[in-house]
Order: C-alpha cells, then structure tokens, then sequence
C-alpha cells in the first residue's frame, strides 16, 4: 500500500511540474501536459504567429509537443539573441535528418565540429568556383538567356511560369558543383527539380509532427506514417536524389585529377585524401551538395517567381525598372553585374520583393546548447528558437509602410540603394547566416533584368491576381499559382 501511495504522490508531482512552466520565461502559451499549446488552426499558421507577436511582444513561446519553442519578433533581439555561441546549434528534428540518414551530415544538421568544417570548406569552394567572380556571372548570363529564348513559345498566352525556371537556376549550381550543364528540357534534371520542390512542399505538412513528437516516430503505424504524413514519399524521393549525386561523385572519383580540379566536387575529393573512398566522408560531401541544391535552388527561383508576379501587378513599378534599363543598358547587350550602380531602382525592388514576401517566414531553427538569456528572459536549455522574420520584415519601427509593396524603402533621398538596414534579413542572420547570399543576389539581378528588358509582363485579361502566398508553403513561402501574359518588347 505504502508503495502505490509513493508512487501516486510522485506521478502528481510529476504532473504538477509539466503543468507549470519554469520560471523566468517569456510570456507565452504552455498548453496541456504532454500536448502543449493548441494552435488557432481557423488562420494560416504565420498569420498565428504575427498575431501572437502582436498579443506578447518581442519574444515569446509556445509549448509544442515536447518542445519549448521561443519566437523572436525584434530585430535588435534577433541580433543579440543568434550571434551567441550558445544558440548556433540545430535541433534533431526528423524533418531535417531524413535527408541525413539520421546522421550528422552536411552543414543543415550537423553541428560543432563538423558543421564548421563543413562550412568552412564549401565556402571557400564556392568562391574558388565563381562566387563572385566574371565566370559565373557568364554562366548565369548564359542560363538567364536560355530562359528567355525558352519563354518565347508562351509569348500572348497566359500561362504560368514552367519548371524550366527551377531548372535554369540548378544548372547555374550544378556548374559550381560538377562544372555540368544541363538542357532545361531534359528529362533527368526536370525529374530533379521535382523531387526538390516535393520535399519541401512535404515536410510542411503533417509529418512535422513527429518534430514536436519524436516519440512517435516508431510508434505511428504505416497507414499513418506513409499515407498521411508521406513519410515513404520522402524516403523514396531521398533516395532518388542521393543516387543523382553519388554518381556524379564516382564519376568524379574516376576522372579526378589533383592537380586541376574542375569543380567543387572534385575540391572535395582532393582535400579527403586518403580518406576518398571512406563512405562516411562520401555521404557527408554527398548530403553537403544536396543542401546547396535546396538552399540555393528553390529559394532563388520562388523570389524570381514572386518577382515576376509583383511586375504584373505593379505595372507602374515594372515600366520604372524597364525605363532604367533602356536607357542604361539598351537592347542590344545583355545586363550585366556592372550595370548595378545604374539600376538601383532595379536592385530596390528585388529588396522590397525579398522583405514584401519574407520567403523564410522562420528562417531555420536554431537550439539552445545551454541556458541563455535572451531581453532579460529565461531560455532553458535545449530549447527551439525561431526567427519571426515575416514580423520583422513588418515592424513599424523600421519600415514606413510595412502593408504596402514599396521599393522606396531601400532607397536613400539621392535614389542610392540601401543595401544593407536595420530590420532586414533575408538571408537570416549570425554563422548560420546563408552560404549562398552572393550567388543569390547576382542570380537575381541578372535574372530578373535580363527577364524585363526582354518582355513585358501583364496578368490576363479579365483575371485579377493576388499576392497571397500559397499557405501550403511553410518552409519556403510561394505565390499561389498563378498566370501571366508575356509581351516581346524588341
């Protein structure tokens, strides 16, 4: 009897203790034992956010599962709190390390050691391989031109933007990567580029339940697993993806010769040494290129996208970008990376397009490595933090008309642009900070003004377009699909 009482007692205090959040955290929601908070589900899951933000302030938490989660809304905040060495980690999530086999790999789940190595290195391959250099952008130039020639068979017809465009930007990576370059038509890639956008369409939906419930994950039963959450979608489309790299790596291998690499593959290979056909340090280079081709893929051709749609629905705003480019550019030379101090209104826009839609509404997620303080709060350790940068990039402080598309945000009184201000992050913020931001500007410049001094875009007849995001898209924000009219303007 004496046994089961203590027991009882302790079961109570247990409950008590998971009941009540630990003192010193920030306002927020703690929820039910075991469950956690339960969101409003009758809005968007960022629109719960922002309103939350709104509701608590600066920084503030949600229970989620097993999971404590902090939202930092304030810039000043964001700073401080993610230039700490205590908050550069990232959270075991099963979203994450499905694409790792579970292990440490690449530079989006690993941590420590071998993420700085990782990082470390592949930076510097970057750069050694074009980032910022005359060649790329010639390569980028080539892939923009491409695309335009491939966009004259939709010219007068509204269509929607083809995948061709996500395949363009690949093989301006596959050219750092494996110094390969593909047909935007051929089969193999255009299969690649849907297996990307599947994933991340994926991993926003039911099955980031098992992030909040880790517990789960051996006990859900397969109809569950597979046919709700899509869990064998992702496997399978994992695996597809890891063969398409792997033989590239042997190819790679066969071919290697030391004393010219060609390529960041072969950069890495060279630098492995002894160590070349080890399958730890083959899987690590192998899920490495994987995260170049999600980050640097699938957000610059979403931004081209959400581009392409403000220049329809801001016909003023596009004919002002056109104007620029016109009279400092011409129609009988391609725009090029030395044309930007006389397209700044150009370089503006892209910038408004960039905070408008906060393509990362989240950025990533970092996890606390010890307790922190963070605006005179309390952070346990192994906590989740986020970034709320759709609240961010909406903050009245910094932005003088937050609701509106206005490219004057990012210009100064002489029309110079702004390139770098308080209460912008794009490319998220600390060590974390994006690998690819200088790839990306330059993709985005040559893109989006190679694309408007070619054609004209306007929304067919009779159609009204609308800039709200497709709220299917939680890790990279998309427009809903959408259609548009293509003009020539030579």
């Amino acid at each position: 009897m004496f046994l089961e009482i203590l027991l009882l007692v302790a079961l109570l205090a247990l409950l008590v203790k998971i009941s009540r959040p630990p003192p010193g955290l920030p306002p927020g929601l703690w929820g039910l034992p075991f469950i956690g908070s339960i969101p409003d589900t009758s809005i968007p899951f960022p629109a719960y956010i922002h309103k939350l933000a709104k509701h608590y302030g600066d920084i503030f938490y949600l229970k989620a599962g097993s999971r404590l989660m902090f939202f930092i809304s304030d810039f000043a905040m964001a700073k401080t709190a993610f230039s700490s060495s205590d908050a550069i980690d990232r959270p075991d999530m099963f979203t994450f390390r499905i694409f790792s086999y579970f292990k440490p790999y690449g530079f989006f789940t690993s941590n420590g050691e071998l993420w700085q190595s990782n990082r470390r290195s592949t930076l510097r391959y970057l750069k050694d391989f074009g980032m910022g250099k005359t060649s790329l952008q010639d390569a980028i130039k080539d892939e923009a031109e491409a695309l335009i020639k491939d966009l004259e068979q939709y010219v007068g017809e509204p269509r929607e933007l083809s995948w061709n465009l996500n395949v363009s930007i690949l093989n301006v990576i596959w050219k750092i990567v494996a110094d390969r370059r593909y047909e935007i038509t051929d089969k193999n890639i255009q299969n690649f580029a849907h297996l990307l956008s599947g994933d991340i369409d994926i991993i926003s939906g039911p099955v980031q339940i098992l992030d909040m419930f880790p517990v789960l994950i051996p006990l859900l039963p397969s109809f569950i697993r597979n046919k709700w959450m899509k869990v064998d979608v992702l496997e399978r489309n994992r695996d597809l993806l890891i063969d398409f790299i792997m033989k590239e790596i042997d190819d790679h291998r066969k071919s290697l010769d030391p004393e010219n690499p060609r390529d960041l593959i072969d950069s890495f290979l060279i630098e492995m040494k002894d160590k070349v056909n080890d399958e730890e340090e083959i899987m690590n280079l192998c899920v490495i290129i994987g995260d170049l081709f999600v980050a640097g893929s699938e957000t610059t051709s979403s931004t081209i996208r959400w581009f392409v749609l403000y220049m329809a629905l801001y016909p003023q705003v596009q004919k002002k970008i056109q104007d620029q480019i016109d009279d400092e550019v011409g129609a009988d030379r391609q725009p090029g990376l030395e044309d930007r101090e006389n397209l700044m209104y150009l370089e503006a826009v892209i910038h408004e397009v960039h905070r408008k839609v906060s393509l990362a509404i989240f950025s990533l997620p970092h996890q606390s490595t010890s307790e922190m303080k963070i605006g005179g709060y309390t952070i346990p350790k192994d906590s989740v933090l986020m970034l709320n940068l759709d609240h961010i990039h909406n903050d009245k402080k910094y932005w003088e008309k937050p609701e509106m598309f206005y490219p004057e945000h990012f210009l100064d009184e002489n029309g110079k642009v702004l390139t770098k201000k308080d209460g912008f992050l794009p490319f998220s913020i600390d060590r974390r900070q994006c690998l690819g931001e200088s790839l990306a500007r330059m993709e985005l410049f040559l893109y989006c003004a190679t694309i408007l001094q070619n054609y004209n875009i306007t929304a067919p007849p009779g159609e009204e377009l609308s800039e709200k995001p497709d709220p299917s898209k939680m890790l990279i924000r998309s427009p809903n699909p959408f259609k548009i009219v293509l003009t020539k303007r030579h």
